[in-house]
């Protein structure tokens, strides 16, 4: 199969079209009197593979298989499957006759043949001298499944590559690229197939040639990639499912101390190869330059099929060292699981074993932009910042995104979003990028429309369900958002912030039960990606207070107090680093639970040991305006205002506006929202989501601070 000898699946290199392991031999020496008994010659090529495992003078390059086709005799069915049935074999053997003559002349003919089969009982007389018994106990069924769908396919008049047609839609501005296979016998090189497929995907999406579907290959119980990632027919499965026009595959082999990539580009419409890219060699010690070389034959490859400009990769993106790219593909991976500590110790050691190698510290600022460290940001964009000419445009465009975050310039990081997008306008994760940054400035139906339009493109994550959501929310397009959140939940399945989006969807809906049933199900499921049950419970009771159900709000800020003592005891203080302050959550709940004389006594206590703690001074302050204190509600807003630590990014001011919200001084707490927004603070933050801000609800200025920008 494909799976075994994924190497055989390339065409000759313009000396004929199709697919070398099912082409008849008058196809492999360009006769021009081919007629359709190739066909029955493919048709046969297709029944060997599905019956014995393997493709026909499989292991050799294309060029040694068109010779094979022409002049060799394939290996008896019986070899490599012997309880196949004798009358089964010969037909297929027959199939496979170098000349056309001495093959089935029809798609009947091998009807009668397998008719015959399908009779345990009978026998029958092919075309040939000696007739041949069936053995009673029949064929297999499975086998004469098998063959039956062959016969349909000749029946239909198709060759071999043909089989797989669908009249399913796909994009040949779209692809996907498929593991590469790992043919030298040495399991030590298996990371190799994910870091050559990385590498070109990575190539693919900077230079904008055509857009990329996020394809993630099943693994084994061992982690190690499935066998069936390899197979052509599941590789076109997936990429109809991503509405990918084309598949980019390949294999590695080793010979001596070199290695040598082949890749191939096939039609997802049709499962034909349309492509054979020239093999590229490179040492075992470091085979990163072969690997680019291959990379940029493919992207040629591509622009020229599409089409397309090919903006390329310039010449600073030479490859890094293998060494320093498999510990960027581990930075990566620790990204993905939100292990940001992790990924910047991989990020930098990348760097530090390629100093040429700028994207891995690019990635790092994302690192320490999740954890909240400004600083670290702005640290790494100092050093990238002096070394710009190593950085490609892509690349040069997503720092400054990350640089504008850190310093709170929003607008900023969207125009670099809206960057990365002209430069790579075909390219999914590129205007997923752009989507995302939309939003934090209030152009939610920029943002809105983005997202719908990416649809069955959007990139293979959860983060598009997450950010989708909280855009519909915003709009206060409920019956949406849970429609996207559901749809999220059902491809993550064990991502609680898919929780957390239905949860604030089904609050807002007055959807109580629902609501109960998605809290009662978070408390039984890992955490994930840094997002925990108290996460849910805090989105619940958040929004069912926002929503008029005081109540209900109340039962599920208790649960949550009780979650967090239960499962982390002295926790309720932990470090945020984004203002080298407190994060201290667990006061909200005790405000929505009514319990404002504790919550004011905690933030006290919690002062005297942290005394820039933002939350905990706007707690204060906020019982405090509760409690009819209102020269104490006052004295927290003057010492927030008063702060001037750098990477502040209006936190300090929104803040100020939640006290102020509650003293009942409407005009004075949209003023300093205002000023917050133009300091940093995303407007998703006040939306539906603060408590302190139900009291606005109505208030005209407010109102019009909420419609969106666009």
């Amino acid at each position: 199969s494909a799976a075994t000898n994924p190497g055989s699946s390339l065409t000759s290199l313009g000396v004929a079209l199709g697919t070398p392991a099912y082409m008849s031999p008058e196809q492999a020496t360009a006769d021009p009197s081919t007629d359709h008994r190739a066909d029955i010659y493919a048709v046969g090529a297709t029944a060997y593979e599905m019956i014995t495992g393997r493709q026909l003078f499989s292991g050799r390059s294309p060029q040694a298989m068109l010779a094979a086709q022409a002049v060799e005799t394939p290996e008896p069915v019986e070899k490599h499957r012997p309880s196949v049935s004798p009358v089964l074999a010969t037909l297929i053997m027959r199939t496979l006759e170098k000349h056309a003559a001495d093959r089935p002349q029809t798609a009947e003919e091998m009807l009668h043949v397998l008719d015959a089969l399908a009779t345990p009982s009978g026998g029958m007389t092919p075309t040939m001298s000696t007739p041949i018994a069936v053995p009673s106990k029949g064929i297999p069924k499975r086998l004469l499944i098998g063959a039956g769908a062959v016969l349909l396919v000749a029946l239909a008049g198709l060759g071999a590559s043909r089989f797989m047609k669908t009249s399913a839609p796909v994009d040949p501005n779209k692809v996907i690229v498929a593991p590469f296979q790992n043919k030298t016998g040495d399991p030590k090189f298996d990371q190799l197939s994910t870091l050559a497929t990385d590498w070109v995907s990575r190539g693919i999406v900077e230079t904008g040639v055509v857009d990329i579907g996020q394809y993630t290959p099943q693994k084994d119980a061992s982690g190690k990639i499935a066998d069936n990632a390899f197979d052509v027919s599941s590789l076109v499965a997936e990429a109809r499912k991503l509405a990918a026009g084309r598949i980019v595959s390949g294999a590695f082999y080793r010979q001596g101390d070199s290695l040598r990539f082949q890749a191939q580009i096939v039609d997802a419409g049709d499962g034909k190869l349309i492509g054979s890219i020239p093999p590229a060699m490179g040492s075992v010690a470091d085979p990163m330059p072969a690997l680019n070389e291959m990379r940029a034959r493919v992207m040629g490859s591509l622009a020229q099929m599409t089409g397309t400009e090919n903006s390329g990769l310039s010449s600073i993106d030479a490859p890094p060292s293998y060494e320093a790219y498999k510990e960027f593909s581990r930075g990566q991976a620790a990204f993905d699981r939100a292990d940001y500590p992790a990924a910047i110790a991989f990020y930098t050691h990348a760097s530090q074993i390629d100093t040429s190698y700028m994207a891995p510290l690019v990635r790092a600022a994302y690192a320490f932009s999740n954890l909240g460290d400004d600083a670290g940001v702005d640290s790494l964009g100092r050093i990238l910042n002096a070394k710009r000419e190593k950085l490609s445009d892509y690349e040069g465009y997503y720092l400054d995104r990350v640089l504008a975050w850190g310093r709170g310039d929003l607008t900023a990081a969207y125009v670099a979003a809206k960057q990365i997008a002209r430069i790579a306008p075909k390219s999914s994760s590129a205007a997923y990028i752009a989507a995302r940054s939309a939003a934090p400035i209030n152009r939610l139906h920029e943002a809105e429309d983005a997202f719908e339009k990416l649809g069955p493109n959007k990139p293979q994550n959860y983060g598009y369900y997450r950010d989708y959501s909280i855009v519909l929310h915003m709009l206060r397009k409920y019956d949406k958002q849970l429609e996207v959140a559901t749809l999220g939940m059902k491809a993550y399945p064990d991502r609680l912030i898919m929780l957390v989006a239905q949860v604030s969807a089904l609050a807002a809906l007055n959807r109580m039960e629902e609501v109960r049933a998605v809290v009662s199900r978070s408390v039984t499921m890992p955490a994930s990606a840094g997002i925990t049950a108290y996460s849910v419970f805090v989105a619940a009771a958040t929004e069912l207070a926002a929503h008029g159900h005081a109540a209900e709000s109340k039962d599920v800020a208790e649960q949550a107090i009780a979650w967090l003592k239960r499962n982390r005891p002295g926790t309720a203080l932990t470090t945020r680093a984004r203002t080298t302050k407190a994060n201290t959550s667990i006061l909200g709940m005790m405000m929505l639970a009514g319990r404002v004389r504790d919550a004011k006594t905690t933030a006290d206590s919690l002062l005297v040991l942290h005394d820039e703690c933002i939350e905990c001074i706007t707690i204060s302050g906020e019982a405090a305006a509760i409690l009819g204190n209102k020269a104490e509600a006052q004295k927290a807003v003057d010492r927030l205002l008063a702060f001037n630590q750098p990477h502040m990014q209006g936190d300090n001011i929104y803040a100020a506006a939640r006290i102020k919200a509650r003293m009942g001084e409407k005009a004075e707490a949209v003023q300093l929202l205002r000023e917050s927004i133009s300091k940093g603070v995303y407007y998703s933050q006040f939306n539906d989501f603060e408590p302190a801000f139900i009291s606005l609800r109505g208030y005209a200025p407010f109102e019009e601070l909420l419609k969106p920008a666009d």
